[in-house]
This record gives C-alpha cells, structure tokens and sequence, in this order.
C-alpha cells in the first residue's frame, strides 16, 4: 500500500480515529484508497447511496444543498462518515473547490475492521456520540440564530406594515378597496391612497420595486415615502426647490414633477445599487371622476366601463430610479358614473401553479368580466381566482390590488 505513513498521520488528526491505536490505524491505513477530483468536480450528489467515508489530504470541498453552501472543508477534515455506517442516502452533495486528493476508506472495509477489532469498535462509537452531540450542540445555535432573525423581519414586516394605509379615505359617491400579500415576510409591492392637503382631491398610488425579500422592501419605503412626501409637501418642485404641493388647483405637469423628483433623487443617490420601481400615479377630482396619470413602466391598470368596455392606461414614462434624466408624460381619462379603475402588480398575472404555469393576465381579464360595481367584491374574486388557481405551489411574487369605483 502506497505511502502508508502519511496516511497514518492525517487518520490520526481526523476526530474519528484520534484515540484509535498505531496498530488499528495502520489497519485501517491498508485498506485506504486515493482519490483525486479536480475543480468543480462533484463527488457524490445528495441522495446518492453512502458507501464510504472520505478524508481530505489536499485541497478543499464545498459540502452543499443545491445552491446553498452548508460547509467548506480542507486538510485532516472528514465528511461521509454517517454513510459509511449506515444505508441512508447522502444527505448532501460534495464538489471540490480546488484540486484536492481525497483518503477514501469504503463501508467494507470499515465494517470488517469493527468486526475484528472490538477495542477500535468502542473508541469509533464514542468518538461518534461527541461528534453527533457537537453537531446537535451547532444545529441550537444555528436554531437559536434562525429565530433572532425571524424576531428581526418579524419587526420589519410591522414596520413595513406602517408604510401601507391603515384605512382608506371615504369620499361620497365613490368606493376604494385595496389588497395587499407579501410572497415573503417584507415586499417590494406597495400602495396609498390619500387626499391632498387641502382634501379635494384622491391621490392614487401603486408600485413594485425591482426584486423580493429585505432589500426590495428596503426601498419601497423609500419609493412610497418620497411619493408622498413630494404629493403632500408645502414646497415642492421639479428642480429641487419646494414651491407648492399638489392641491385642486394642480395641473398634470405637476404630477409628472412629482415622479420626475422621484426619480432623479432615486437614480442620482441610489442608482449604484439598480433598484427601480414600476409606478401608477394619479390624481382623481371626486367631483366630476378626471383622473390624471402617470404610468411609470407599471402594469396598465384597467378602466372597467359601465357600459362593458375598457380601457388601459398604458405607460407614460420608464420605470423610476435609475434614469435621472428621464421625462414622464401625464395622462388624463374620466371615471363616468358606472366606471371601475383596477390596478394591480405582476405577482397577480405571474402568480403561477404547481405545475409552474403562470395565471396569465388573461385569466385576470376573464375575471375581470363578472365586475358588479362592488370593488370590495372584484378585488376579493381575483384574489380566490389566483389562490384556487396556484393552490399548493409556493407564492412567487407580491400580490397588491387597488380599485376605485364611481358610483
């Protein structure tokens, strides 16, 4: 057997064999095999059936779930030792970080030597129970850590939560309802409704920031704050200067200065991170249903006629936050007696099912058909539609809806 020392040597610092004899080592040493596998090379894939355990003389491993890294390992270190003793299939798959040579020792071999040498028997299943009590002892903290961070998002989520309205403005003649879901605890989705500082008009908002999870829900409070702070402010213009907020007396331009303010702040001081939103801004004069709009790359939110035909208002400018010189349009339409305005995000669209085929905005449109005038009704309908449509697969993405209604 090929260099049998060395063997010996890196056997003796590994946890399993540290109190076995010179005579048992040497044994086991016999019966050792060399491995080699080169960079990126994947030794055994999770669910494998175990059949030896390894040692590594040389070079490093990334023992790993799919993507997930679970561990790095170098020399005197083992894995597959779990599998050398028992029929379970890998729980993990190995593949190598570098060159590495690797000291394999086979099921086989290792069960003769438990049969012949009693004595080494004990000192292994001792060695075991620590190393199986270590790894208990890293799974509670690693446990432990898991739900500091839960405590964490938990706090985030009602944080987040703060930035949504608590209840929507009641304005007479009309109906506003509004449906929020987080695919996660935090989300990029967000969406408002207020009135102007001198209560005669509805602004309407409806965004999605680029992403999912804690950073997209790091800059929708950005996005949705600045929105209303530029809607709502004492002083405001498109050049940096605050002059005026948005009021009755407003006109479109003003509206686009608001997403115009938006978006430069956004792109000039955030724009290294390439975070975006898509937007649907607007304005609605309760008193005669003019709606006042820019549609900044958001999904084009539909105007349900009383008379059965729609509309879409379709995009006025590029999405915000990442083009400092971008111009945004304002568009206008009316909101008759009868009218429905219905806005959503792409998690109701591209909401998928187990199989992994998406809700399609066909499928909106077709439920879109049974609007009765109740928004409280539709938003509630497509939003069965999509859960009986996904059924058990996974929420992939935000779900918000926003429906104003003339009655």
């Amino acid at each position: 057997m090929a260099h049998p020392e060395p063997h010996k040597q890196i056997l003796r610092r590994t946890g399993l064999f540290s109190a076995a004899s010179d005579d048992v080592l040497a044994q086991v040493a016999e019966h050792i095999e060399t491995v080699k596998v080169g960079t990126g090379e994947t030794l055994f894939q999770k669910g494998d059936t175990g059949d030896a355990l390894y040692v590594i003389f040389d070079g490093h491993v990334r023992i790993h779930d799919g993507e997930l890294t679970l561990k790095r390992l170098g020399p005197g270190e083992m894995f597959g030792e779990i599998g050398a003793f028992s029929e379970d299939a890998r729980s993990a798959s190995v593949t190598a970080d570098s060159d590495t040579s690797l000291l394999k020792l086979r099921k086989q071999s290792l069960q003769n030597l438990l049969t012949n040498r009693p004595e080494a028997a004990t000192d292994i299943i001792s060695t075991l129970c620590r190393t199986i009590g270590n790894r208990v002892q890293e799974i509670a903290d690693d446990t432990r850590q898991i739900a500091a961070l839960e405590h964490e998002l938990e706090i985030g989520r009602k944080i987040q939560a703060d930035f949504l309205p608590d209840t929507l403005p009641e304005i007479a003649g009309w109906s506003i309802a509004a449906h929020f879901q987080a695919a996660r605890e935090v989300a990029g989705d967000y969406y408002d409704v207020f009135l102007t500082p001198d209560g005669r008009k509805l602004a309407l908002v409806i965004g999605d920031v680029c992403g999912k999870g804690v950073g997209a829900a790091l800059f929708m409070t950005l996005f949705r704050s600045l929105i209303r702070a530029t809607a709502t402010a004492e002083n405001f213009d498109n050049t940096g200067r605050f002059l005026s907020f948005l009021t009755s007396e407003s006109n479109p331009a003003q509206l686009a200065e608001c997403v115009t303010f938006t978006n430069s702040y956004m792109s000039r001081t955030h724009g290294r991170s390439s975070m975006f939103s898509t937007l649907f801004f607007a304005l609605l004069d309760p008193t005669d249903g003019t709606l006042h709009y820019v549609n900044a790359g958001h999904e084009a939110p539909f105007v349900l006629r009383a008379d059965g035909s729609r509309d879409r208002l379709e995009t006025t400018g590029p999405v915000v936050g990442i083009m400092p010189g971008a111009v945004y349009q304002c568009g206008t339409t009316i909101l008759n007696p009868g009218d429905m305005l219905f806005g959503y995000t792409d998690g109701v669209s591209d909401a998928v099912n187990a199989a992994g085929d998406l809700f399609t905005e066909e499928r909106l449109q077709l439920q879109l058909e049974s609007n009765t005038g109740n928004v409280g009704e539709l938003v509630a309908n497509v939003r069965q539609a999509v859960d009986d449509y996904s059924q058990d697969a996974s929420q992939f993405d935000d779900i918000t809806m926003l429906a104003v209604h003339r009655n």
